[in-house]
C-alpha cells in the first residue's frame, strides 16, 4: 500500500488507465483506485469497459484475509460514487455480462422484478449459473416457474445427502436462497423440501449462526396451506419429549457401557443444554412466524403458540 500511495501521486491519470490492465492483479486494482482517488467523472465509463477481469486478487480488510476477482474489487470501489442511473446501468449489464462475477451472485438476491429481466433470470436459474437466480426468478410469482424452482430446491437436497458436512459456508447461502425463494412464491409443492430442512437443521444444530435460516424456515412453512405444515409446528411444540425419550435411551445405554456416573451427569447436562437450545431456537423463530398468521389453521396453530410461550419468554426477546 506504502507502493500505492507513491505511485499515485507521481502517475497521472492516463498512466493509470493503463495500469488498469496490466499482468498483476494487485497493480490493476490499486490503479483503479487511484483514479477513484484522481477523477471520479471518469470512473463509471472505465468500470464497464473493464468488467471481464476475473482473476483472483488477495484483499484484507482489518484482520479478515479473502480473495476476490478483479472486477468485483473496481466495483467495490466505484459503488460509492457512482449515481442512482449509473448503479441501475450497472446492474442491467452486468446482469447479461457472461462473466461470473460475485456482484451478480448477490445482485440476483435483491433485484427488483423487470420483465425485460426476467428471461436472462430464467436462463440464469434453469442453466445452473447463478444459485441465487432462484429469488430472483420467484418475484415474478409465475406459476409456469414452480416446477423449475422444485428441482432446483431437489438438487440442494442431493448436495446435502451427498456431503460429509453439508451446511458448510459454501451450501449455507444456498439454503438462505432456496427459502427467500419459497417466502416470494410459496406453493404446497414446496412443503416438503421444509420438511426435510427442519429435520436436518434440528440434526445439524452445531452449523453456528443459523438463526436467520431458522426464521425463514418458519416463515415459509406458516405460508403454505397444507397438512403437513401443521405437522412442522407440531413437532416443534413436541421437542420437549422428544428429548426427554432421547435422552433416555441415551441414559440406559450409558450405564450398560459405562458405570462412571460423573461421567454420565456431564453427558446428559449437555444434551439436556443442547436439546434446550434447540427448542428455544426453534420455538422462538414459530412464534414471530405466527406473530401476524391469517390463515386455514389460526385455531391450531393458536394452541401451538400458547404452548411455546409458556415455555419460551418470546415477549423478552427480540
Amino acid at each position: 500500500y506504502r507502493w500505492f500511495k507513491k505511485l499515485n501521486r507521481i502517475s497521472e491519470i492516463e498512466d493509470l488507465l493503463k495500469l488498469v490492465n496490466h499482468r498483476s492483479p494487485a497493480v490493476q486494482c490499486y490503479a483503479f483506485l487511484g483514479i477513484s482517488i484522481q477523477d471520479t467523472t471518469r470512473l463509471f465509463e472505465v468500470l464497464v469497459e473493464n468488467l471481464y477481469h476475473i482473476q483472483e486478487v488477495r484483499t484484507a480488510f482489518f484482520d479478515l484475509i479473502g480473495q476476490s476477482k478483479v472486477s468485483d474489487v473496481f466495483i467495490g470501489i466505484a459503488m460509492p460514487y457512482l449515481s442512482n442511473q449509473d448503479s441501475l446501468k450497472l446492474d442491467s449489464i452486468i446482469l447479461f455480462n457472461e462473466y461470473p462475477l460475485e456482484y451478480r451472485k448477490y445482485l440476483l438476491g435483491r433485484i427488483a422484478t423487470n420483465p425485460f429481466y426476467y428471461d436472462r433470470i430464467r436462463e440464469l436459474a434453469r442453466k445452473n449459473i447463478e444459485s441465487s437466480a432462484i429469488v430472483a426468478l420467484s418475484k415474478y410469482k409465475k406459476k409456469n416457474d414452480v416446477d423449475l424452482i422444485n428441482k432446483i430446491l431437489s438438487n440442494t437436497i442431493k448436495s446435502r445427502e451427498d456431503s460429509s458436512y453439508p451446511m458448510i459456508e459454501n451450501n449455507r447461502l444456498q439454503e438462505l436462497w432456496n427459502l427467500e425463494a419459497i417466502n416470494e412464491l410459496p406453493n404446497s409443492l414446496f412443503i416438503w423440501y421444509l420438511e426435510k430442512t427442519q429435520n436436518d437443521f434440528i440434526n445439524w444444530y452445531w452449523v453456528p449462526y443459523a438463526f436467520e435460516l431458522i426464521d425463514l424456515l418458519y416463515e415459509a412453512t406458516v405460508k403454505i396451506n397444507h397438512p403437513v405444515t401443521l405437522n412442522i409446528l407440531r413437532k416443534v411444540e413436541k421437542m420437549p419429549e422428544e428429548a426427554e425419550i432421547r435422552i433416555n435411551e441415551f441414559k440406559e445405554i450409558f450405564l450398560r457401557q459405562n458405570n462412571n456416573l460423573r461421567d454420565l451427569d456431564d453427558t446428559l447436562n449437555y444434551f439436556t443444554e443442547r436439546y434446550n437450545r434447540i427448542y428455544e431456537d426453534h420455538g422462538y423463530s414459530v412464534l414471530l412466524a405466527l406473530k401476524n398468521y391469517k390463515g386455514n389453521y389460526e385455531k391450531e396453530f393458536k394452541e401451538i403458540e400458547l404452548k411455546l410461550k409458556k415455555d419460551i419468554p418470546f415477549d423478552n426477546l427480540k
